[in-house]
């Protein structure tokens, strides 16, 4: 592995001089997160706010936290998110909490709120009720294979962000994208661990210039990279 062709690449080909997207304030919970994943995808900044708004202000819900993660009895839950879609129905959520009636395409794409439900549903099959339970799902294929099974979900970009967004600025999401963009810059296949640890000297050597670049924010920079790029 070469670091230094690799950091060469990274300051070609990523967008270093941005803001990245790097999340110094966090959600509270785990539901705040799913509803920014999900309506984010195809959406604007200000659609996907009402829909995350529009659940906080039903709850009287705290929006943001900057640290620690809160204990588990003070975290609206993914349960008490899906009793919620049993009073309203996802017709219901669309219009009654979230303001927001987009659809996952414009040809047979479902109700982000029904997405949304969907996508909950998963992560509570696999054990994830509040933030200390994502762990379980990082990485996880199965879980990754459930969630693009549900429609509109396929290309992951939602399960990406969703990943960005409960993770702590430390983590490294390591996906088919990543590998790819460091395969195109050094030439060379590298397994996980490998990659992880061509990531963190890569970053070792970048933030003499970026101080402020997290692994997250250059995790996110690759992505939005690759993103443009024909999977």
């Amino acid at each position: 592995m070469d670091i230094a062709k690799l950091t060469a690449y990274c300051r070609t080909h990523l967008d270093l001089e941005s803001e990245p997207l790097d999340f110094i304030n966090f959600y509270v919970n785990v539901p705040l997160a799913l509803i920014d994943a999900v309506f984010s995808t195809g959406g604007h900044y200000r659609s996907t706010m009402n829909a995350v708004l529009g659940l906080a202000e039903y709850y009287d819900l705290p929006i943001l936290r900057k640290a620690p993660i809160p204990i588990r009895k003070n975290q609206f839950s993914i349960a008490d998110f899906l009793e919620l879609y049993q009073e309203f129905g996802d017709e219901g959520m669309a219009v009654e909490v979230y303001h927001n009636r987009q659809r996952t395409s414009p040809r047979n794409g479902i109700l982000k709120a029904e997405a949304a439900r969907r996508f909950a549903q998963v992560l509570a099959d696999f054990g994830v009720q509040h933030l200390q339970d994502v762990h379980k799902v990082l990485g996880l294929q199965r879980f990754t294979t459930a969630i693009h099974a549900i429609p509109g979900q396929r290309s992951g970009v939602s399960l990406h962000r969703f990943t960005m967004l409960v993770c702590e600025p430390n983590h490294y999401q390591i996906d088919r994208l990543v590998k790819r963009f460091l395969y195109e810059a050094g030439g060379e296949r590298l397994t996980s661990g490998q990659c992880l640890t061509a990531l963190r000297e890569v970053r070792a050597e970048l933030v003499r210039d970026y101080p402020e670049l997290t692994p997250r924010a250059l995790d996110s920079l690759i992505w939005e990279a690759q993103r443009k790029v024909k999977a």
